[in-house]
């Protein structure tokens, strides 16, 4: 995420920062499903 999430760490320091979701482009574009697969998992994990 080239960092965002330890700017945000940074910059608002009572924040609760979880682990982020990175899909490519390309495979967001041309593999929906895996993408779609990926956003499903990820939300089922965050839900912790």
């Amino acid at each position: 995420m080239s960092g965002t999430d330890g700017k945000i760490k940074r910059l608002y320091k009572n924040a609760t920062v979880k682990q982020a979701l990175a899909v490519r482009g390309a495979t967001a574009q041309n593999e929906r499903a895996k993408a779609e697969k990926a956003v499903d998992e990820w939300v089922k994990k965050s839900g912790k």
